[in-house]
C-alpha cells in the first residue's frame, strides 16, 4: 500500500463536461481549481473545487409529473455505478457502492479503495442511460 493517502495518477484531463440530457455543465482545471464554466452563477459566487466527482446513477420515474406534464425523473442513488475522479488535472476511473438510500459511499478502483483527497468536491449525478461524461486534455 504504498499509494495510501494519495489517489491513482490517472489521465491528464484539464476540462470536463457532465451531459445529463437536457443540460450540461463544464468544468475547467484553472490555477490548481476546477472552475464552472457554464455557470449562471455570478462571478463571485462561483464554487471553486479542489475535486470533481463524477457518478453514474440510475435514473427512474418518480411515479408523478411535474407542472408542465413532464414525467419527474428521480435518481436512484443506490447500487453500484462509474465513478470518475477529477483532481489535479487529472481523471482517475474507478466505481461507487452504495447499499441502500441511506448507505455510506464506498470509492474504489481496480487496484483498491479510491480515496477523495481533502477539499472542496464538487459532486455530479449523472443519469447513467442518457447522460454522458466527456474530458479533454
Amino acid at each position: 500500500m504504498g499509494h495510501r493517502g494519495r489517489p491513482p495518477q490517472g489521465g491528464k484531463a484539464t476540462s470536463l463536461t457532465a451531459d445529463f440530457g437536457n443540460h450540461s455543465t463544464s468544468w475547467q482545471y484553472q490555477g490548481g481549481t476546477y472552475v464552472n464554466t457554464n455557470s449562471y452563477a455570478a462571478q463571485g459566487d462561483q464554487f471553486p473545487a479542489d475535486s470533481v466527482l463524477v457518478m453514474r446513477v440510475k435514473v427512474g420515474d418518480a411515479g408523478y409529473r411535474d407542472p408542465a406534464g413532464y414525467p419527474v425523473p428521480e435518481t436512484k442513488f443506490e447500487g453500484t455505478g462509474a465513478a470518475l475522479l477529477f483532481h489535479g488535472g487529472r481523471v482517475v476511473r474507478g466505481t461507487w457502492e452504495k447499499d441502500g438510500l441511506t448507505g455510506t459511499i464506498q470509492l474504489s478502483t481496480k487496484d483498491g479503495e479510491l480515496t477523495v483527497p481533502a477539499g472542496h468536491v464538487w459532486v455530479e449525478l449523472v443519469p447513467a442511460v442518457n447522460g454522458d461524461v466527456t474530458f479533454a486534455k
